[in-house]
């Protein structure tokens, strides 16, 4: 089966991409929306090389340009600046909510708001994407400064392990204690 060979290949699984992610996210903002779009496309440097996993080009190309550091590193720092000098503030002092309460309220231009959401959620995407590869340093090496030579590795925990379940489930813990415990919305 595909997900056996995926497994093989040593890759994070996609659903503990999506948890870890999206745990990290709300921890830090506490924020469900940015946190789910963080969370949904921290799959996306592995969707953007194709699912032909058994291929021998797509053995070469797995974690290079689609999985380079730098690169996702450099995209997230364009939105943060982009955001900053349009609109005056910093990204992570703004929340999805915020946006959704101000365009159903008409407070502000509507078309002022979807720009802004839009580079809002665009970070969001990027930072999920970052995130992967983070992630995958940590069953693997991946590029840092150059696309194709994969010289960065932050542990060897192997996939599908144990140690991969305890950290999702710590991320998950994390998660509910964050939202349960600190955040005043219950």
């Amino acid at each position: 089966a595909a997900s056996d060979v995926y497994k093989r290949q040593g890759k994070v699984r996609w659903s503990s991409h999506r948890v870890i992610t999206f745990s990290v996210v709300y921890f830090l903002t506490s924020d469900v929306i940015s946190s789910l779009i963080a969370g949904v496309s921290s799959i996306l440097p592995d969707f953007l090389e194709g699912s032909d996993y058994q291929s021998e080009s797509w053995k070469k190309r797995h974690r290079t340009l689609t999985h380079w550091l730098l690169g996702w590193f450099v995209l997230m720092m364009v939105f943060v600046l982009y955001f900053y000098f349009r609109y005056g503030e910093f990204l992570w002092n703004f929340s999805g909510v915020k946006i959704g309460k101000a365009f159903f309220m008409g407070n502000q231009d509507s078309s002022f708001l979807i720009e802004k959401g839009m580079c809002y959620a665009g970070f969001f995407i990027v930072l999920g994407g970052f995130m992967h590869v983070i992630e995958d340093a940590f069953t693997g090496r991946v590029p840092i400064f150059n696309p194709y030579v994969r010289n960065f590795r932050l542990a060897g925990i192997r996939v599908g392990s144990l140690w991969e379940r305890v950290i999702v489930f710590l991320f998950a813990g994390l998660l509910g204690v964050k939202f349960f415990l600190w955040d005043k919305h219950l």
